[in-house]
């Protein structure tokens, strides 16, 4: 009995804790040049914008990139909006927080794994660091200069390509906690 209540109390923080960094609303409004992008949390977490998001993916010609300084101005201003520490990233092989356990609050809390950027489509795949190590997808659709599209979700093994990611992606879309969780977090 005593190891089930420990359990149940770590399963409980545990949720605490996740709770408490992701946005917690449904829709949520960024602001951007020109237009408002509107973050639609259930939409992301029931995929309902992933197959079309994928097809124009498939489509897009991508330049591949492992360096921060290439995630194009507008969209990393977004992705600082949406965290709480202004997406922190380091580039593949450079130091970062992978873990919880020894905490440098000086290290990023993610790393690049790959990063293809095209005229109207941003991919992203990184490592999130923290309670666990997480893989994270970010599918990103947008025109001059504006986000007019967002998918995230998260997975393990994820591989370094765009043609493996979306293959990946196909493969674990329609599987019971799949690709992301009960929450969204970058």
């Amino acid at each position: 009995m005593k190891n089930f209540k420990l359990t149940l109390l770590a399963v409980v923080l545990f949720g605490i804790a996740c709770n408490n960094s992701q946005k917690n609303v449904n829709v949520q409004e960024i602001k951007g040049k020109t237009n408002t992008f509107k973050l639609d949390t259930i939409g992301i977490l029931t995929n309902k914008n992933l197959d079309s998001l994928i097809l124009y993916l498939e489509k897009a010609e991508l330049k591949e990139s492992k360096n921060i300084a290439d995630i194009p101005a507008f969209i990393r201003k977004t992705l600082n909006k949406l965290t709480k520490d202004d997406f922190s990233i380091a580039n593949p092989n450079e130091n970062w927080q992978s873990t919880d356990v020894v905490f440098n609050k000086n290290l990023p809390y993610r790393q690049l794994i790959y990063l293809g950027n095209g005229k109207t489509m941003t991919l992203i795949v990184y490592y999130r660091g923290g309670f666990g190590k997480s893989t994270h997808i970010l599918i990103i659709k947008h025109k001059n200069e504006e986000i007019t599209d967002l998918w995230c979700g998260v997975g393990f093994k994820i591989p370094d390509n765009k043609e493996k990611i979306i293959e990946f992606i196909k493969s674990h879309k329609d599987k019971h906690w799949g690709l992301n969780t009960n929450m969204i977090y970058f």
